[in-house]
């Protein structure tokens, strides 16, 4: 009795505590690696620097959550904590998804299939906000869905939207394009079930959330900051399929795609042949925020490019959603017989992913331990945000960190206590730098990272480098350094 009362809130927690199990396991193992440690150093601004400047192209809902509780000694543990826990709960919405339209058996056995994806895992594991965006996305969209679906205007499902919207919004710039798809979605059904009433509120409703979210993009425009992702490149079709395919990631390997290509089409037919059926409303939906939210992505390329595996997370969400068209054409023997076999392939290809660490992470720690191992004094650096990634490791008070000015136009010392700097937020970036001449020493170091050919060219005529290691801590080469004899 007591079940049956309360079985769906047994079954959200059964599931968000499951996700959790996984997302949460050997997650404090891996080395920071650049985006945290940038994530890291930007939570330790003034609140005035992370909500009213442009310092990041990032909005800033992230870092100041991050700046409510980090110190100089948070761990990478405490660090990824938050992202574990909108991971899991992304999960739960997951489900939430499904059971608008298919069974509680189909929707739990798609959660848990969902639940352990490496490509959400992944990202729900690192310091960054894209699993609390997608979080917040997914829950707008979901009650987007609802208010559709349900055929009446319920004002509080409006309220629900717009707080979420908000801080979907607040989160990360790529929700933009989610709010396009729960738009096109709205604008679709209303006019077309001549739902005009739903429309007007609707309407309102967004009305409201721009006005909010106003402020940041003129926060943006008028900070004069200037963002780029000049870095990245626009991607064919082909690649952007292939990307598309790779975020399914049920082989071990990370580009390794048929297995997933396989996967894909099967599900995509299954969807297909249910456009006849109850569930056709439910479909289109997927494919509108597919639309919208993948294909839109990769089309802003050719302005500028921002399609990566993690700006198309939720590729693998609305993968993942037409699973339950497939189980709800199988009798429980077959579902069953599919759940073994899928449980099978995502349990090995997670476990792979984890034992070989097929990820884009660098591995700061492990190139701290083998810098401090050669009893270095100095630590030259060639890297957009070096100090905080090395400073997280670096327990030894006596080495000096230096690196390029911003200007390239000389060698400066960087703070190389992190705690001071985490106990002088108020001060500006360029207050925590101590700006010295670097002074010759035989076991200098240096660690090249994410490093331009034009600071790498200064690097090189005054210094004469001797590699130690290259590339043998995913992207990070480290270097004997000395002084040119002409610079002596």
């Amino acid at each position: 009795m007591f079940f049956e009362k309360n079985k769906q809130k047994i079954i959200i927690l059964s599931l968000f505590i499951f996700a959790f199990c996984i997302r949460i396991y050997d997650v404090h193992s891996y080395s920071l690696w650049f985006d945290e440690a940038l994530n890291f150093r930007l939570s330790s601004l003034p609140w005035e620097t992370l909500w009213i400047s442009n310092f990041d192209p990032t909005p800033p809902l992230y870092y100041s959550l991050l700046k409510l509780y980090i110190t100089s000694t948070t761990s990478e543990f405490y660090l990824r904590l938050p992202s574990v826990i909108f991971g899991s709960g992304t999960v739960v919405v997951f489900y939430a998804i499904c059971k608008l339209k298919f069974s509680t058996y189909s929707s739990v056995i798609a959660s848990i299939l969902f639940s352990l994806s490496v490509h959400q895992v992944m990202y729900s594991q690192e310091a960054r906000v894209y699993a609390m965006a997608l979080f917040f996305g997914l829950c707008m969209l979901y009650v987007t869905l609802l208010y559709i679906f349900e055929q009446k205007e319920r004002y509080k499902l409006l309220f629900w939207y717009v707080l979420t919207a908000i801080l979907a919004l607040y989160s990360h710039n790529i929700v933009v394009f989610y709010i396009l798809a729960a738009n096109l979605l709205a604008f679709y059904f209303f006019i077309k079930e001549t739902r005009f009433n739903a429309l007007k509120y609707w309407i309102l409703a967004n009305g409201i959330v721009f006005l909010l979210w106003l402020p940041w993009p003129l926060v943006t425009v008028l900070s004069g900051e200037e963002n780029s992702f000049n870095w990245l490149q626009h991607k064919t079709f082909l690649e952007f399929i292939n990307a598309t395919l790779i975020s399914i990631k049920l082989y071990p390997y990370p580009n390794s795609i048929f297995l997933n290509l396989v996967f894909f089409v099967f599900l995509f037919a299954a969807g297909i042949f249910s456009l006849k059926d109850k569930n056709k409303k439910f479909l289109i939906s997927i494919y509108v925020i597919a639309f919208s939210a993948i294909f839109l992505v990769w089309l802003t390329g050719y302005i500028r490019p921002i399609l990566m595996y993690r700006t198309i997370l939720i590729s693998s969400v609305l993968i993942y959603l037409l699973l339950p068209f497939l189980l709800e054409r199988l009798n429980k023997s077959l579902t069953l017989l599919s759940f073994s076999v899928l449980i099978i392939i995502h349990a090995f290809a997670l476990y792979s992913f984890n034992q070989n660490n097929y990820s884009e992470n660098e591995q700061w720690k492990q190139t701290v331990a083998e810098t401090l191992s050669t009893k270095t004094q100095k630590i030259l650096m060639c890297s957009p945000a070096p100090t905080f990634a090395t400073n997280y490791y670096l327990n030894d008070p006596s080495v000096m960190e230096l690196s390029l000015s911003q200007d390239d136009s000389e060698l400066i010392t960087l703070n190389a206590d992190l705690a001071n700097v985490m106990e002088n937020i108020d001060n500006s970036i360029e207050e925590t730098l101590e700006r010295k001449p670097f002074s010759f020493a035989d076991n200098a170091i240096f660690i090249k990272s994410h490093c331009s050919k034009r600071k790498l060219a200064i690097i090189e005529s005054n210094f004469n480098l001797q590699e130690l290691k290259v590339d043998v801590y995913k992207g990070i080469d480290l270097y004997q350094v000395e002084y040119k004899q002409s610079n002596r």
